[in-house]
Order: structure tokens, then sequence, then C-alpha cells
């Protein structure tokens, strides 16, 4: 997602050794910049309405709930205390109120957490890694094992039919490697 000042952009991004993690990418310098560094996942990272802050879904306890990082003093906040999970999380709306997929007994439902009903638990994030060990390099191996070559072919499909001003007869089509490394 593109910041308010339209000069950064903040994703989940994975990288070997350390798995998915928040990062931040600076639009001016071309640069990647990590905001969390660790093994756990954290996913669906979106900034505040005014940019100083980034909410996104996170396993720290092993149940993906809701947390908020300021950017200017690092401290990060718990919103969240869920059973299922909390995955796809919104940007906060103007009042504070988020909206995520949320993860129970019968599948998914799109839930809304009010400001007031948010927890602001100050947390401490897991582990936190060294950049040298989050980007060291994979030791020497045998030259005739080669890397893992993903194969992203749809392997479903369905039809698409929608109807504004024009009507429009589509197709959506869907796959994924073996490995699920890729989406």
């Amino acid at each position: 997602q593109v910041a308010p000042d339209g000069q950064r952009l903040v994703a989940a991004v994975w990288r070997p050794g350390s798995q998915w993690n928040v990062e931040e990418f600076s639009l001016t310098n071309r640069r990647w910049h990590r905001l969390t560094n660790n093994t756990e996942m954290e996913t669906s990272a979106r900034y505040t309405q005014d940019g100083t802050g980034v909410v996104f879904s996170a396993d720290y306890d092993g149940v993906f709930n809701l947390y908020r990082l300021d950017l200017a003093s690092g401290n990060l906040q718990r919103l969240s205390n869920l059973v299922g999970g909390a995955m796809s999380v919104s940007s906060p709306s103007v009042d504070g109120t988020l909206y995520y997929t949320g993860l129970h007994g019968g599948g998914f439902d799109l839930y809304r957490l009010a400001a007031s009903d948010q927890l602001e638990q100050s947390v401490t994030a897991p582990d936190t890694q060294s950049p040298d060990q989050a980007l060291a390099l994979p030791e020497l191996r045998d030259p005739r094992i080669t890397d893992y070559q993903p194969q992203v072919r749809p392997t479903a499909w369905y039809p698409a039919f929608t109807s504004d001003e024009d009507r429009t007869i589509g197709l959506y089509t869907f796959g994924s490697d073996l490995l699920q490394r890729h989406d």
C-alpha cells in the first residue's frame, strides 16, 4: 500500500531465513527497510490514515491478531485478542475503525473492530533477528542440485459476468506452485 505522502509503500515481504515480515519501501531512494524482523508470519500491512503507523495481522502467539506499529517510536500495540484469527485487515478509517476477514469454525466472515473496542495493549515483538542472520547467504551445496523453479499454471477457472453500462463476460483463472511459494 502506498503511504498518504506518496513517498513510501508498505508490504509483507518474504525473505529466506526470516519468512514474512513487514517492510517499507522508499520510492525516492528505492530501498527496502525492515519494520519487523522475525520468523513469525506477518501479513496485510496497511498504513494508518496519517501515515505515522502501520496496521497488520501477525501470528505472534499462534493465532493471527491485529497489531499497530508506530513508525516513529517503534512501539507495537496488540489491537485484538481472537480465538480464530484475523486476516486481510483494511486500512483504518478516519475514526480508526478496522475491517478484517476473521476465521472461525464455519469459515471466514467480515468483521468490524471499532477504535473504542481495540485493546491498544503494548507488546514486544517476538525474538528479533539480526539483519545479518536474516540476510545470510546459503552455504554452498552440491552443484548438481538446482534451485526450485516454480511452475505457476492455471489449475482452475470459473466464468465471470458483470453488468453495469456494458455487459461483460469473462473468465477467471488461477493456480499456484506445488511448494506454495508463489500465488
